[in-house]
């Protein structure tokens, strides 16, 4: 029962620290294009929000705030992990 407890536990966070490594690849990418392209990429963040700014060439570009990806699946990891020990020791 122990062993079948932790591997769903442990399958499921190695699930969303793949799915965190994807959303960090994705903003290195990203960053990485703006460069290219001549600008200076800078981010800021609030709870669950993250803001782009790109800088350079005499323009500034905002993006409208969007879902911070890394907030929110570690919200949902410690969420599920935190159901299921609770679910665990109230046997």
């Amino acid at each position: 029962m122990k062993l079948r407890f932790l591997a769903k536990v442990l399958t499921f966070n190695v699930v969303v620290i793949l799915l965190i490594y994807l959303v960090n690849q994705d903003v290195a990418a990203r960053n990485a294009y703006a460069s290219v392209l001549s600008f200076a990429p800078s981010t800021s963040n609030s709870i669950l929000t993250h803001t782009l700014t790109l800088t350079g060439r005499g323009t500034v570009l905002r993006s409208p705030p969007t879902l911070d990806w890394f907030q929110l699946l570690l919200l949902i990891a410690v969420a599920a992990d935190a159901y299921t020990l609770w679910g665990y020791f109230k046997r």
